[in-house]
């Protein structure tokens, strides 16, 4: 007998229909017992031993009910759905099993969290017809379903949420269930138009159709559902505009959201929701520009998400008295709105969260802000506020995430910010704060990210940060501050980001932190400072780095081998004084992405086993000594054939986005391409180096002459011209971000590598289309002289 149907056997007995067919003895018993003639109850021996056998083959979530999805699955256990199934024990008592009083008949079934991953779709339709309620919810679900499921007489609650691969249409004539009170059918691949006859549904209350698959417009027939108490159209591929006021008539309506959905809102249109609990138009293109005058009589709102929906100007000052009790969440980001924040924003004593980030809101932040005792977030990110922290905001103490960066702040950080003990995450950079950084901050000892880069902060680091043992995020970088790094700061054993860069520090590499943080540092920037010294050997100790930036420093010695060994991914060590010779031991399969070490004083060859760098996207060795040939090893990178001492193939080269040898002792000829001559000063400062791009040519100390070419030939020679001239005119040409650049040039020029991807497939296709007219044109020329007289 095949699994498959091991998993339909089962269900014969939960879902009963008419059978003519001969079954096994205990299926007949089982079937016949859920039939709706069957009197006999769900207690039979025959049946439970049956449905034990059923569950035994199910993997359940551990605990389904808390909403676990079924890819975490485990073996049955106390905590699972099935754990009161037992042998011994009536069927009707099981958990998520509810019957009929009167006659024991199969009334709700709630199977969340259940594996039915390897069960047939097509045994639902064997679902008992007085059945009412189904939930198969998060149970890995996939296939189509059968429609006949929309057919059930009685079914008022149909769940299947969360069941990504489950596919299916809804009934596009008659349903047959003018009952239905619930549908959900979010997160699946459900398909197709929603179609008008959903408007039938009368007693519908819950439509979530959210983050699906249905295409087409909204049915203006859902205006019909009167009694319609929680809407979720959000996340679909509706691709025409929907009229909001079609909306108007759903008055009992306490929950609506048509996330990522066009819609047309009138400025001056006729809406009220006097029940509206939650209003989520998140990224809903609205036509109107204005804040929705609408919400003035939504005297209950808890939830409010106008976020990314292109609505400008002020807020209106009748927000106070939208939810003056209720309202917990305000989200107005990623929008157009300017002024100053109303006061009567204040005035909403039960928020818990406020977005107001990436918008231009202008003048100080209101005083009145410590009003909103409630507070736990409180985001107003990118705008354009003046003035000081106000000292108020102290008073909520409550507060768990200030973020205020990217701003015109100034003034110095209130000392008061210590007070607030609930704190995780203070970011006030990219401002204009000054002064020193405030001991004060050391009291939240919760604080887990502090950010206060691209502020004018002067003086120590306090060293009292080290007192900070939940401190996972530091970041100083790009003010003022001098002096030593404090050694208490081994005292951050949490620590994972460090960024102290674009300062005055002055010291030895931090050995001490090194040691306290091996095991949670990710990223450590130490760049353009006064670090002096070798680089300690406890750095390859770190094995959870992934970036590395000890850039325009005074860092001497040699490239520690161990360095190297590090499964980085940026590893930036330019503008030191290393000296020696690169480690040549980068190991098959490393990480490494971005390799910048120009500016020091290396020499010796490059290392042979950079060919293990097979994600490498960035190679800088400009300005150091090196000497050798040119690399024609390079052909062991992805995407690369070349063979013979003058490889021409290098011509093909698809990877480099740029290519910078300068100021080195190579020597050799420069193999010819039009993406190499792109390449302009690529080889500079290399007196052994000869051919295109350079003027030398090689074996002669005069500039090189083009040579003659036949028509064709000069057509392909122009394709190429015209192909070079395009890449250097959107930045650096055909090639995937998969390659070798300089740091030198590109801090100088800033050449856009994010191009490069887009571009490669642009001009290849360009290329080849050329070479398919160039070939036409040459048979068509052709045609008549071979054509007979």
């Amino acid at each position: 007998m095949r699994m498959r149907d091991v998993w339909v056997f089962p269900f014969l007995f939960l879902f009963s229909s008419a059978f003519s067919i001969t079954l096994p003895l205990h299926s007949v018993s089982a079937a016949a017992v859920l039939t709706t003639s069957s009197r006999h109850y769900l207690s039979n021996i025959g049946e439970r031993d049956a449905l034990l056998q059923f569950i035994n083959s199910f993997n359940i979530t551990k605990n389904a009910s808390a909403g676990s999805y079924c890819d975490e699955l485990s073996s049955v256990t106390s905590h699972s759905k099935t754990a009161s199934w037992k042998n011994g024990t009536d069927f009707c008592s099981w958990d998520g099993v509810t019957c009929h009083i009167a006659t024991n008949q199969l009334r709700e079934l709630a199977l969340d969290g259940v594996d039915m991953s390897r069960i047939s779709l097509v045994s639902l339709s064997n679902l008992s017809s007085t059945l009412t309620s189904l939930s198969l919810q998060r149970c890995s679900l996939t296939g189509t379903l059968p429609n006949d499921i929309f057919h059930l007489p009685h079914l008022r609650s149909l769940s299947l949420s969360g069941n990504l691969g489950l596919m299916g249409t809804l009934p596009q004539t008659n349903w047959s269930i003018s009952s239905l009170v619930s549908l959900v059918l979010s997160d699946t691949k459900f398909h197709g138009p929603i179609p008008a006859t959903v408007g039938n549904l009368t007693s519908m209350k819950i439509l979530d159709l959210s983050y699906a698959k249905f295409t087409g417009h909204i049915p203006l027939t859902l205006g019909n559902l009167a009694h319609l108490t929680y809407l979720d159209l959000g996340a679909n591929i509706l691709g025409s505009t929907t009229e909001f006021e079609m909306f108007a008539r759903l008055k009992s309506l306490e929950y609506l959201s048509l996330y990522n959905l066009s819609v047309l809102l009138r400025s001056n249109g006729n809406c009220s929701f006097p029940m509206l609990k939650v209003l989520k138009l998140s990224r809903c293109r609205l036509t109107s520009t204005t804040f929705p005058y609408f919400l003035s009589s939504s005297a209950e709102l808890e939830e409010l998400d106008l976020s990314g929906s292109m609505i400008g100007g002020k807020i209106p000052d009748w927000i106070g008295r939208v939810g003056r009790d209720t309202l917990t969440r305000l989200d107005l980001s990623s929008n157009n709105f300017t002024r100053e924040i109303p006061f009567s924003v204040c005035q909403l004593s039960s928020l818990n969260y406020l977005h107001l980030f990436d918008n231009g809101f202008s003048g100080s932040i209101p005083r009145c802000i410590g009003n909103l005792s409630n507070l736990l977030t409180l985001d107003a990110s990118n705008n354009s506020f003046i003035g000081e922290i106000p000292s108020s905001v102290c008073q909520v103490s409550s507060i768990i995430v200030l973020r205020l960066s990217n701003n015109r702040l100034d003034g110095s950080i209130p000392s008061c910010l210590g007070n607030l003990s609930n704190l995780l995450t203070l970011d006030a950079s990219n401002n204009i704060f000054t002064g020193e950084i405030p001991s004060s901050v050391c009291r939240v000892s919760s604080i887990t990210a502090l950010r206060l880069s691209s502020n004018r902060f002067g003086g120590t680091i306090p060293s009292c940060l080290g007192n900070l043992s939940s401190l996972e995020d530091l970041d100083l970088g790009d003010n003022r501050l001098q002096g030593r790094l404090p050694q208490s700061l081994a005292n951050c054993t949490r620590l994972a980001e460090l960024n102290v860069s674009y300062n005055r520090i002055s010291d030895t590499f931090p050995q001490g932190l090194l040691n306290a943080t091996l095991h949670s540092l990710i990223s450590l920037n130490l760049q353009s400072n006064k670090f002096h010294g070798d680089i300690s050997l406890e750095l390859c100790n770190a094995t959870q780095l992934y970036l590395i930036n000890l850039s325009n420093n005074s860092l001497t010695g040699t490239i520690p081998p161990c360095l190297i060994n590090l499964n980085v991914s940026v590893l930036v060590l330019c503008a030191n004084k290393f000296v020696g010779q690169i480690p040549d031991v980068f190991f098959p399969g490393n990480m490494l992405r971005t390799i910048r070490m120009s500016r020091n004083q290396l020499e010796g060859t490059l290392p042979r086993s950079l060919v293990h760098c097979k994600k490498l996207e960035v190679l800088d060795l400009s300005q150091n000594e090196l000497g050798g040939r040119f690399p024609y090893w390079l052909d062991t990178f992805p995407n690369l054939q070349l063979n013979g001492e003058i490889p021409g193939e290098l011509a093909d080269v698809t990877f480099l986005t740029t290519l910078n040898l300068s100021n080195n002792l190579l020597s050799g000829p420069i193999p010819k391409g039009p993406q190499i001559d792109t390449f302009v000063h690529s080889f500079d400062g290399n007196p052994g180096l000869c051919g295109c791009p350079l003027p030398k040519a090689c074996g002669l100390d005069v500039p090189q002459s083009p040579p003659t070419t036949s028509p064709a030939e000069e057509e392909e020679k122009e394709s190429a011209h015209w192909i070079e001239c395009k890449a250097v005119a959107i930045g650096y040409g055909s090639g995937l971000v998969i390659g070798i650049s300089a740091g030198y040039v590109m801090l100088e020029i800033g050449r856009p590598r994010w191009l490069v991807r887009m571009v490669e497939r642009w001009v290849v296709k360009m290329v080849e289309r050329k070479r398919r007219r160039k070939t036409t044109t040459l048979k068509r020329d052709a045609a008549p002289r071979n054509h007979p007289r």
